[in-house]
């Protein structure tokens, strides 16, 4: 009798294993890259990859961006190069969808799609968001995966004023730079140096105020490395009319 129920208990785990539905774990990866570009810049690209690929035939996707962002291109990529890349036309549309399918399953990582954003004239942080609409195998079965998102910092000057000739300024450093000084100078509208002075940083933001002679026109500011050798060139701004 127990040797028939052991006998039985394995057929049971058999039939399970056999008849059981695929399931895949959720360690695929589809990610919005984060891209820091300087203010002033006019276009910058964002791209969609995925990582720890078990296979795929079919994904659609949905792009949701930040209002602030114009979306102006999109581009498939490098990572599941035999699949039809079918964009969703409309590119004003938020979400913006595209849709990728193949006839057999593909496990390659890396970039599926790369979008081109015009860059808005103010610094700031704007979101890029992706999000899975479909996502499946060869056989239709459908596969987790988690989604990351990403989107574009604008950094650079960002000046603003206050009354009189006071100048009130920040500066946004890109975090790839290295720097432990800022040297920032203002100018009028004919050129003259109206201040310079080296920044202090304060939970990471470079910023001051100045009171100055005549209204500025520009500011300038250069990260600076320990020797006071100009590493960058933040940013040259306008700075709006003083009252």
């Amino acid at each position: 009798m127990q040797r028939m129920k052991r006998i039985a208990y394995l057929l049971a785990i058999l039939t399970a294993l056999f008849t059981a539905t695929t399931v895949y774990a959720a360690d695929m990866t589809v990610a919005a890259e984060n891209k820091t570009v300087w203010l002033g810049t006019e276009e910058a690209t964002v791209s969609i990859s995925i990582s720890d690929n078990v296979g795929i035939a079919g994904m659609r996707l949905a792009i949701d961006y930040d209002p602030a962002l114009t979306l102006v291109k999109i581009e498939c990529g490098s990572a599941l190069a035999d699949f039809t890349f079918t964009p969703g036309g409309d590119l004003s549309a938020n979400p913006f969808r595209f849709f990728m399918d193949n006839e057999g399953a593909d496990d390659s990582n890396g970039v599926v799609a790369t979008l081109t954003f015009a860059v808005p004239k103010q610094v700031g942080t704007y979101y890029v968001r992706p999000e899975l609409i479909d996502l499946y195998d060869n056989s239709l079965q459908d596969v987790d995966a988690v989604t990351v998102s990403g989107g574009v910092n604008v950094v650079g000057i960002k000046p603003t004023t206050a009354s009189g000739n006071r100048l009130n300024w920040t500066v946004f450093v890109d975090p790839e730079i290295k720097a432990t000084r800022l040297l920032v100078a203002a100018y009028s509208e004919a050129g003259k140096m109206l201040f310079a002075k080296i920044a202090t940083q304060k939970d990471g933001v470079w910023a001051g105020s100045e009171t100055l002679s005549e209204p500025a026109a520009t500011v300038k500011a250069f990260a600076l490395n320990g020797e006071y050798s100009p590493i960058c060139n933040a940013m040259v701004a306008a700075v709006s009319p003083q009252q």
